[in-house]
């Protein structure tokens, strides 16, 4: 018969000593006897090494300095140059400029500017810090230096990404004109009593201006929300009128830049020689302000850069495709023409081809009245959220 095979009972483990940690010994630390009889900890000052003629490194006399040992002092151009820019710090304050955005320590409002202490204070540098006493800042009616900060931000960003926000709008400029001058003009008569060129050109300048001011404040926006980042320009001193006029002086200092970039690269395709330099001055920086504010509106509107998109899809480039930039709107059936001249950017291109060649589909003055008046009420507007904190603040 095979035989059964029995389980085996596993052997009990014996449980291997543990051998105690050496423990280190604990510091001894004075102690005091309290009221109820438990030890309380004393607080022992380190004693002064300096004061002692010792330092961190008593053993080794190069590193040891006495107490009584003399300082060493700084040679003849050393301190020259010291003077001279403490000089130059206190001879570049704002102050000069703005009289309202002061650098440095300020006079306590209990002394009296005529006093000695009170003008030591206001030297800045002569006078101890320990000795100077703070004070609530003031700023005018207007914080120039936060509104110059703002915007220097705004343009350093934009700048920061030159191939993308001015580089690419050229080259999309440049390429529509080189389609437009080769394939389309050469076939084609003249427009307004110009060649075909020298008319569309003025119009795909305007064109990047509009896009590039709209994208501008519209991407800062949208990018100070997603990025948590408008804290940096909430929380200082600004007014929501400095707020609104940083952020479009940005956008109509990127989309001036393109513009101007635009002209070069369309230069050696059409005639650009202004007829009327003011109206291209007035229609260009009107443009620009225009769809700055077009951009807060939709910055602050838009919780994400679909939106952003969205925007740009049914509102920006519709106005801009249908107002006239390639065609004479007098070729436009009825009711085609006149809803067109309703189109505020159709005054605003034609207005800016006008300083160009000297003829336009419209009245001039209309369209300096209607511009201004569409502007200004976009601007009050986004003035308006800026100041509710639309979508801005919780």
């Amino acid at each position: 018969m095979p035989r059964r095979s029995m389980p085996r009972r596993p052997m009990p483990r014996r449980p291997m000593p543990r051998r105690p940690m050496p423990r280190r010994p604990k510091p001894e630390a004075a102690t005091r006897r309290g009221r109820d009889g438990t030890r309380l900890p004393v607080f022992v000052p380190r004693p002064d090494l300096t004061a002692q003629g010792q330092g961190p490194r008593a053993g080794d006399p190069e590193h040891v300095r006495r107490a009584d040992a003399p300082r060493k002092r700084a040679d003849a151009p050393t301190m020259a140059l010291i003077r001279l820019g403490r000089a130059l710090v206190l001879a570049a304050r704002p102050a000069r400029l703005w009289p309202s955005c002061r650098i440095g320590p300020r006079p306590h409002p209990d002394r009296r500017a005529g006093d000695g202490q009170g003008s030591a204070m206001d030297r800045g540098l002569q006078m101890d810090s320990s000795a100077r006493r703070l004070a609530p800042r003031t700023y005018g009616a207007v914080n120039w230096l936060g509104l110059w900060t703002l915007y220097l931000k705004e343009v350093r960003r934009f700048l920061k990404v030159a191939m993308q926000t001015v580089l690419a709008p050229v080259v999309s400029t440049l390429l529509f004109m080189m389609v437009f001058a080769i394939a389309v003009g050469q076939g084609r008569g003249d427009v307004l009593g110009v060649r075909y060129n020298d008319f569309v050109a003025p119009g795909l300048i305007m064109m990047a201006l509009l896009s590039n001011a709209f994208a501008n404040s519209s991407s800062s926006l949208v990018q100070a929300k997603l990025m948590g980042s408008s804290v940096d320009f909430l929380m200082p001193p600004l007014s929501p009128s400095e707020l609104t006029t940083a952020f479009l002086a940005g956008a109509v200092t990127r989309g001036i830049i393109v513009a101007f970039a635009s002209i070069l690269a369309c230069a050696p395709f059409a005639d650009i020689v202004p007829a009327h330099g003011w109206a291209v001055a007035y229609f260009g920086l009107t443009a620009a302000l225009m769809f700055g504010a077009i951009g807060i509106i939709g910055g602050l509107w838009s919780e994400k850069f679909d939106h952003i998109a969205a925007v740009t899809n049914f509102v920006v480039t519709p106005l801009t495709f249908l107002s006239g930039a390639f065609y004479s709107t007098a070729m436009l059936p009825e009711p085609f023409a006149s809803v067109a001249h309703w189109n505020p950017v159709f005054h605003l291109i034609d207005g800016f081809r006008y300083g160009f060649i000297g003829a336009a589909d419209g009245d001039v003055f209309t369209h300096i009245w209607w511009t201004m008046l569409v502007t200004a009420l976009v601007c009050l507007w986004a003035w308006l959220l800026v100041r509710r904190g639309y979508r801005l603040k919780a």
